[in-house]
C-alpha cells in the first residue's frame, strides 16, 4: 500500500542531498532521490515502485524539478538490491 504524504517535511531534499543528485539524468535523480527519502523516512527501500505514494513522488520531482514522468516502472525493479548498489554507500550514515 503506498504511503501517504503525512509528514511533508520528512520528504524534503536537503542542500547536502542535492550534492548526491549532481551528473544524475533527470530519471536517475529522480530515482536516486525517491529511494532515498523513502529509506531515511521507512528505514528501508521500497518493495515495488507502486509502494511509494504518486503524491510523494510528485513533491520531490518538484522539489528537484524533474518531471514526474520521470518516475516510470522499472522492469525487473528491486528495493532490496538498490540497498547494494555503490552509488548508495555515502548515503548510510549509522
Amino acid at each position: 500500500m503506498a504511503h501517504p504524504l503525512v509528514h511533508p517535511e520528512e520528504w524534503l531534499i536537503l542542500p547536502e542531498e542535492e550534492q548526491l543528485l549532481i551528473n544524475r539524468t533527470p530519471d536517475g535523480r529522480l530515482g536516486f532521490a525517491v529511494l532515498l527519502k523513502f529509506f531515511q523516512v521507512k528505514g528501508r527501500f521500497p518493495n515495488r515502485l507502486g509502494e511509494v505514494g504518486k503524491d510523494i513522488v510528485a513533491s520531490i520531482a518538484a522539489q528537484i524539478g524533474v518531471p514526474i514522468e520521470a518516475w516510470h516502472d522499472a522492469e525487473g525493479f528491486s528495493g532490496a538490491e538498490s540497498a547494494y548498489h555503490p552509488a548508495y554507500k555515502p548515503v548510510w550514515t549509522f
